[in-house]
């Protein structure tokens, strides 16, 4: 009974994917569902070829040329094209720029001067990163964006959209098994909901599977090559800036009405400018902490505003007006954060600022548009405020367990697709979701980062295709031990009350509780060994499955140890004769599952990542650390 999330039964999912794809690609013969599991590509496997045959307009791939123009971003997605079309199909496909002559069949990438009749993309009317993907019927195809980073999404839509690959993490791209894909009259335009997307994960933090994903906020520690398109930058820091402009400790926060502070903040910026010219984005942000100024003149600002967000506002307004002029295209980048997060009542942000808004607040058990959550009602009422006197709107919302029980990791999957199409009502243009970023993949980790990366490009998909999102991810990453997996995420997606608000900092049982572990700890269990003995033979594999389960085994070994504590207490009389070796059988497993922690360089809390085995931590209880 999935009381949160609504996934379908496995294979219920699986034809759903199908449908959709065989809908995508015209006729195909009858495929088995195990030929339709996605897998990692290997040509022993396929006899040769993912792809038997692939046509487009009645020609056959192998007869097409890959045309590119001048850009290097689009001669690196025509390279892209050619790469991953020769593993599904095991033919080449050549290569060229445009100064060649043109052949009778070609496949133009980005802007070529090939363009002609109904292949001609007006790129004035278009986003930088929107696309088209489209065939004339006679041989003709071009795959081009408003932009070169347009462009290459663009190709990656069609491998994956039309061909069937899934490009799922840095290091696993898995194709479906297609015996015929005969692609016709291709008209697909796309643009993305959000301009500014990334789910802050560590697994997708490698510029290769950020593009791939259309992930394009590119400061540390993600950075994306300008041949590989780039992305958006804040120049300098993105968060928290006022301490090194001002030199105010984080601790504390600067005085707004004091024109010593606003000199500071102006050097600061021109000298950002000095070194990158064209910045685009600056951030202006307060440190991390709730003690603003309430001298006589802040506290007659704010008291005129409704709030302390007054006076940060028309501090920023101040700084992006005095920079207007000679930066027209710099955007002065802010924080709506705890203490500024209700919106001023007089002053509007210039068109030049960037208002950032938090949820830091939130419950993150239930939707952030819910009305009905109580912790919920108040960001919705500043997200409409906001809405009405800003243009420009960023969000900084959060998808991890940030408080003791690091480890843990937020239930929040069932809410992230109303998550963002609430953002999208009130038309958010970029998204920021906070995950794991200090460092190691583990728990489900890079598939959160997978939907999360499909829901920034559109958020507007209905239940059934999220559930198959989720459904092929799994199949395509954990290979033939997927079902164990899968069991293993559908246990803990129930593990919470939906009734109750879970905050960004949970408690261990808000998310599985003893109880709820004990009724299930058998089929647990036996998931996690059957899932290690499948995978056993395959290194990459097994530690993918390895790295999963210790989402799992964090919580059995916790509540063990606790189960273990409590018995030694309440029953000191057996203590010598059982406890006392179950506690030894406990700390063999604890200190096994602690050297793993520090091999694979996890983070027990954020910013906090053992590097060395330490006896004295592995006697502790995980839930300790």
């Amino acid at each position: 009974n999935m009381k949160k999330l609504r996934l379908t039964a496995a294979f219920l999912a699986l034809l759903t994917i199908i449908a959709v794809f065989s809908a995508s690609c015209g006729e195909k013969e009858p495929q088995s569902e195990k030929d339709n599991i996605p897998r990692a590509y290997d040509y022993a496997d396929f006899g040769g070829a993912a792809v038997k045959k692939l046509t487009i307009d009645g020609i056959d791939i192998s007869e097409y040329r890959i045309v590119y123009g001048a850009d290097e971003t689009e001669k690196y997605a025509a390279s892209e094209l050619a790469k991953y079309l020769s593993r599904a199909t095991g033919k080449t496909v050549e290569v060229t720029d445009d100064s060649a002559a043109a052949a009778e069949h070609e496949i133009f990438v980005g802007k070529t001067n090939r363009e002609s009749g109904s292949l001609v993309l007006d790129r004035e009317s278009i986003g930088e990163e929107s696309f088209a993907i489209r065939s004339d019927g006679n041989g003709r195809m071009m795959i081009a964006g408003g932009g070169a980073r347009g462009t290459l999404y663009g190709v990656y839509e069609f491998l994956e959209k039309y061909v069937g690959w899934r490009f799922i993490a840095q290091d696993c791209d898995v194709i479906y098994q297609s015996k015929k894909i005969e692609l016709k009259n291709l008209d697909d335009s796309q643009s993305p909901c959000f301009e500014w997307r990334d789910p802050y994960w560590s697994p997708y933090f490698k510029s290769d599977i950020s593009v791939k994903r259309r992930v394009n906020f590119c400061n540390y520690p993600r950075s994306i090559p300008d041949d590989m398109g780039g992305g958006i930058r804040i120049t300098g820091s993105f968060a928290h800036t006022m301490m090194s402009y001002t030199g105010v400790p984080m601790d504390e926060q600067p005085c707004l009405s004091d024109p010593e502070i606003y000199e500071k903040v102006i050097d600061a910026v021109q000298a950002m400018l000095d070194a990158n010219p064209d910045a685009r984005i600056i951030s202006v942000t307060q440190n991390d902490n709730t003690n603003y100024c309430k001298c006589a003149k802040c506290a007659a600002v704010d008291e005129e505003e409704g709030g302390p967000s007054g006076s940060m506002i028309r501090f920023v307004n101040k700084v992006a007006e005095h920079f207007e002029k000679d930066y027209p295209n710099l955007m002065i980048h802010t924080f709506a954060y705890q203490y500024t997060r209700k919106p001023p009542e007089v002053t509007k942000p210039r068109d030049n600022v960037v208002v950032q808004i938090c949820s830091i607040e939130c419950c993150f058990n239930h939707s952030l548009g819910d009305s009905s959550c109580e912790k919920n009602k108040e960001f919705i009422d500043d997200i409409e405020g906001w809405s009405k006197i800003c243009d420009n709107i960023y969000i900084w919302d959060y998808t991890l367990s940030a408080g003791e029980h690091y480890l843990t990791q937020l239930n929040s999957f069932h809410v992230f697709g109303d998550n963002l199409r609430f953002l999208a009502k009130y038309k958010v243009i970029g998204v920021f979701e906070q995950g794991e970023y200090c460092g190691g993949d583990y728990g489900y980790a890079t598939l959160r980062a997978y939907l999360l990366s499909k829901l920034l490009w559109n958020p507007n998909v209905s239940d059934e295709v999220y559930d198959g999102w989720i459904l092929e991810f799994i199949q395509g990453y954990y290979g033939d031990a997927w079902e164990y997996i899968y069991n293993l995420f559908k246990f803990y997606c129930n593990g919470s009350d939906p009734d109750e608000h879970i905050g960004l900092c949970p408690e261990i049982a808000e998310n599985i509780s003893n109880d709820y572990l004990k009724e299930h700890k058998e089929e647990v269990t036996g998931w996690i060994s059957s899932a290690r003995e499948t995978a056993k033979d395959d290194p990459v594999l097994f530690e993918r499955v390895d790295r999963c389960v210790i989402l799992f085994d964090y919580y059995i070994l916790g509540y063990e140890n606790l189960d273990l504590i409590l018995e030694s207490v309440t029953n000191p009389s057996k203590y010598e004769e059982s406890i006392k070796d179950e506690l030894a059988k406990w700390q063999e497993k604890n200190t096994e599952f602690t050297k793993k922690i520090v091999n694979y360089k996890i983070a027990v809390r954020e910013g906090k990542v053992w590097t060395e085995y330490n006896e004295r931590l592995s006697r502790l209880s995980p839930f300790e650390w």
